[in-house]
């Protein structure tokens, strides 16, 4: 308990109530000037962690600062502060994290209002990996070489910096791996999914007219082997008669 709050003990019914209750999360709080000072307050504190527990996984991260869990008004308002501290102010409300692995590394991924954060602590190496929401624009479920795969993809964009090609776009792809099941793999995704659609509504539209899409073509393409299969059994039924 003096570790801090594992936020994998979080139900997945109150993450939820939460994500919907638009009254709970500031989506634009990266925006708001006292974001800074806070920041700055938190500078004051470490990350660390403590070898002597044997329950303690390396790769949650936990605050060396007097002030205990019940300080704070909830489990999610702890972690937020924590990993704020690690990342910087712009994530804003942290609502549920899971356990995975970006690129051979295990760790445990953090979503919140405004980003996605990995961090991974492997024998005292640490990986940091923080992913704007707003420069997402893909999740979708993994795949390796057309096998089912328990990954979730999350694309992102990422401006050209150099002088040779300025304001060119690229696309990076992260592939967090290890939910344990298709089904854990499921959940995290269409949480994830939802704060990313609450920050930029524009891509709910296009996945929403997306599946619609999709949906549409497979009753089509149903339809039409229905027709073909009709078509060749009248064939086979005439040429039978004469």
């Amino acid at each position: 308990e003096d570790n801090g709050v594992r936020s994998s003990e979080i139900s997945t019914k109150l993450l939820r109530s939460l994500i919907h209750d638009s009254d709970e999360i500031d989506i634009r709080d990266d925006e708001d000037g006292e974001e800074e000072e806070e920041y700055e307050e938190e500078e004051k504190h470490t990350i660390s962690y403590d070898s002597s527990s044997s329950d303690h996984d390396p790769n949650e991260l936990t605050k060396s600062s007097p002030l205990s869990p019940s300080a704070y008004s909830s489990a999610f308002d702890y972690t937020t502060e924590i990993v704020k501290s690690k990342f910087g102010p712009f994530v804003g409300r942290v609502l549920s994290s899971y356990p995975c692995s970006l690129r051979g590394s295990s760790g445990r991924l953090y979503a919140s209002s405004n980003s996605l954060c990995f961090y991974s602590n492997l024998f005292g190496f640490e990986r940091c990996v923080h992913i704007k929401l707003v420069d997402v624009v893909k999740m979708e479920e993994g795949a390796r070489g057309g096998a089912i795969d328990v990954s979730a993809k999350v694309t992102e964009k990422e401006g050209d910096k150099s002088a040779t090609s300025p304001g060119k776009t690229t696309l990076k792809h992260y592939f967090f791996r290890g939910f344990g099941t298709i089904m854990e793999r499921d959940d995290a995704l269409k949480d994830m999914k939802e704060l990313w659609h609450r920050k930029v509504p524009d891509f709910r539209e296009k996945d929403t007219n997306k599946k619609q899409q999709q949906e549409k073509d497979e009753h089509d393409e149903g339809g039409l082997d229905r027709t073909r299969s009709y078509s060749n059994h009248s064939d086979a039924a005439s040429k039978n008669r004469e």
